[in-house]
């Protein structure tokens, strides 16, 4: 797994503070520890006042380091106060790796190496410290370490005499110490990496419970209002049966019958067909087909009904040639969007036309109906989901989310703009050839 990126995600810097936050107290615990130690062994061999000065401005700069700290306690690092809280801290590091530069450069004498051994092993002290509390941060860990570790290889290379070679030791325990910071930091960095892939994987499987609830919810729904629907046309036909031993004669009733029964038997085709959509049992079976063609065949079925409306059905075609798809299944979607489309639109015109395109053939349903509010239009493609005409609600709430399954089916891209009370229009991007049938075809053919 990759280590992430700094700064490439605020989520990302506000975790790795809080890591080095979570360091602060042992840190400071440290450097106190460390510069009394270094005044006590360097007392008798510097001046004074210059070593307190020194040790000075250490203890001031643990008493910033600890009010950041306290801060940070008081109002955690957030994705609005990271960038400011990792500059601050970055800049704090620096000054800390110079004053420790400083102590370096200042109290290492050429003709007492028992000073150099006991400054060189504070400050390899010292980073060794930084490498395990700071390189949670990589700005930070960088902006200590420069200064510390180039400070005082420069003061055991120039400052030390005869035993310069120090100085040599001292740049290849720098690197050293550096190599291992980085992979310290590219740990921290894939626990945090790991972390937020669970914390993500968490929330999209929260998201999919939610979904499969919501969609629970909506069957349960869909068959409790189902079984009023069913009820009804089978107790219309009961009634007519029993009118028709009355009444051997009367086609009227027999019509009726009919009529009923073909009710029943579309709204169970109908859940039948999501049913083996969701399930995968629906094949495409490709062949060529005129598209112009096929939108006029579609309109042409529909004819009547928009006419017993008084609604316009307009056909224009595009020339666009062929495409070879699955015959039946893209008639099912225009049926249903054609069929949609005639339903909802009281006045004015259903258009039907054709396009083409770069990657195939654009095929457009538009109407001038009720339109679908904005709010809505997220949810028209669900199971069980009916607008209202009028007041009133028709059919099942199956057909567009049968054309969504189709459509993904085929690798038809479909889209909706509508506009509500102004009407809505359903594109159609069908691509040239069926991708099932070109992988099957290149099969074939290696």
């Amino acid at each position: 797994m990759a280590a992430i990126k700094v700064g490439s995600d605020r989520r990302v810097i506000v975790a790795q503070l809080e890591i080095l936050y979570e360091h602060i107290p042992i840190a400071l615990l440290g450097s106190v520890f460390m510069s009394s130690l270094g005044v006590w062994l360097l007392f008798d061999h510097v001046a004074l006042p210059s070593l307190l000065v020194w040790y000075g401005t250490v203890l001031a700069m643990v008493a910033i380091r600890l009010c950041q700290f306290l801060i940070n306690r008081a109002n955690p690092v957030s994705a609005e106060t990271a960038h400011v809280r990792g500059w601050s801290t970055g800049i704090f590091s620096g000054v800390f790796g110079c004053v420790w530069a400083w102590f370096a450069i200042a109290y290492v004498q050429p003709s007492d190496p028992l000073l150099i051994s006991h400054v060189g092993l504070l400050i390899i002290c010292v980073i060794a410290g930084a490498m395990v509390t700071q390189s949670a941060y990589l700005p930070s860990l960088v902006a200590f370490m420069l200064p510390a570790g180039v400070g005082s290889s420069y003061a055991m290379t120039l400052h030390t005499g005869e035993y310069s070679y120090l100085g040599i030791l001292g740049v290849g325990l720098f690197a050293m110490a550096m190599v291992f910071s980085l992979r310290i930091h590219r740990m921290f960095a894939r626990i945090i990496d790991t972390q937020f892939e669970n914390d993500d994987l968490m929330l999209a499987l929260e998201e999919k419970k939610t979904a499969a609830e919501e969609a629970s919810r909506a069957k349960s729904k869909f068959l409790a209002d189902a079984s009023h629907d069913v009820r009804q046309p089978l107790n219309a036909t009961g009634l007519y049966l029993a009118m028709l031993r009355d009444n051997p004669g009367d086609q009227e009733i027999i019509r009726r019958m009919e009529a009923s029964i073909e009710l029943l038997e579309a709204m169970y085709t109908r859940v039948l067909e999501v049913a083996r959509l969701d399930e995968g049992a629906v094949e495409t079976v490709s062949a060529l087909i005129d598209v112009d063609d096929l939108v006029t065949e579609v309109a042409d079925r529909h004819r009547a009904a928009a006419q017993e409306k008084g609604l316009g059905l307009r056909v224009e075609t595009g020339r666009v040639g062929t495409i070879e798809t699955d015959p039946v299944l893209i008639v099912r979607v225009l049926d249903n969007l054609v069929s949609n489309a005639v339903k909802y639109t009281a006045r004015g015109e259903v258009h039907l036309s054709t396009n083409p395109s770069s990657a195939g053939v654009e095929i457009h349903v538009r109407d001038s109906g009720i339109g679908i509010p904005l709010e809505l239009q997220d949810r028209i493609f669900d199971e069980y989901f009916q607008l209202e005409s009028n007041g009133v609600r028709s059919g099942q709430g199956l057909g567009l989310a049968i054309v969504r399954r189709l459509c993904q089916l085929m690798d038809i891209e479909l889209s909706l703009t509508s506009f509500e009370g102004r009407g809505s229009h359903f594109q159609l991007d069908v691509p040239r050839r069926l991708r099932a049938w070109i992988d099957q075809s290149e099969g074939i053919s290696h």
